[in-house]
């Protein structure tokens, strides 16, 4: 069986690796980006079950991240 995967799109690395370690002990499998630019094409390429996804992001905005989603 395979697991779930949650995108999580946080720029600061320090945030990142702790969220990424608690939805790993949850049973999940992850993907971090570390800007919006990169998190868009990891969201389109994975079609993960969640996406985790900070506001003030460097490249595109958590805002413009999800505009973009929708539009999808």
């Amino acid at each position: 069986m395979s697991l779930e995967i949650i995108q999580i799109i946080e720029d600061d690395h320090l945030q990142a690796s702790l969220i990424d370690r608690e939805v790993r002990k949850a049973g999940f499998r992850t993907n971090v980006a570390y800007d919006g630019k990169t998190g868009l094409a990891d969201v389109r390429r994975l079609r993960p079950s969640l996406v985790l996804l900070d506001v003030m992001l460097p490249e595109l905005d958590g805002h413009d991240v999800c505009r973009r989603l929708c539009e999808d």
